[in-house]
């Protein structure tokens, strides 16, 4: 009976041994997994950061923008002189799996949101058109365009803490 010991002992010992280097080695894979997520979700959040801080600043010109005396057909109209840009998110580089799911969702619909806010107010326009001040469109396109740049300034709050990033000087 005493011969079996050192061979039960030593099976153990491999087991035990190789139990444990599997362990380290899945700990190690799944640690260097997390730091390479994590760098690339701070690449994407950067970049990010950066387009929606220059949205939000074209935003706020939009919404602050209550129109230029114009003449229009002999008559004094204010007509909007200032427009967002069309926002893309086509160029973007970067993983965008490494960002959690709802936030991916909620800057992807920007540009849908964007698009909906033309084609409301263009809609708007043509029902209360009231020269020559036309201070009802004003005020709903006030309302609307601060309405993105309170949500982005959300998801710019949002990106930078999960990235770990700074706050920007760009465009207080």
């Amino acid at each position: 009976m005493t011969d079996y010991i050192p061979t039960i002992l030593g099976a153990l010992g491999a087991i035990a041994g190789g139990a444990a280097t599997q362990c380290f080695t899945l700990w190690r894979e799944s640690h260097s997994g997390n730091k390479a997520r994590f760098r690339d979700m701070q690449f994407i959040g950067g970049e990010l950061i950066i387009r929606l801080i220059e949205l939000r600043y074209q935003c706020r010109e939009a919404g602050d923008d209550n129109g230029t005396p114009t003449m229009v057909n002999g008559q004094q109209e204010d007509i909007v002189t200032t427009h967002v840009e069309d926002f893309s998110l086509g160029d973007v580089q970067g993983k965008w799996e490494s960002l959690p799911p709802d936030l991916q969702f909620r800057i992807r619909e920007i540009p849908s949101r964007l698009k909906e806010i033309d084609r409301w107010l263009e809609r708007f326009y043509e029902i209360h058109y009231s020269p020559p001040e036309n201070s009802e469109y004003f005020g709903h396109r006030y309302d609307l365009y601060y309405g993105i740049v309170n949500s982005v300034e959300e998801l710019i709050e949002i990106l930078r803490n999960i990235c770990k990033l700074p706050k920007s000087d760009l465009y207080p």
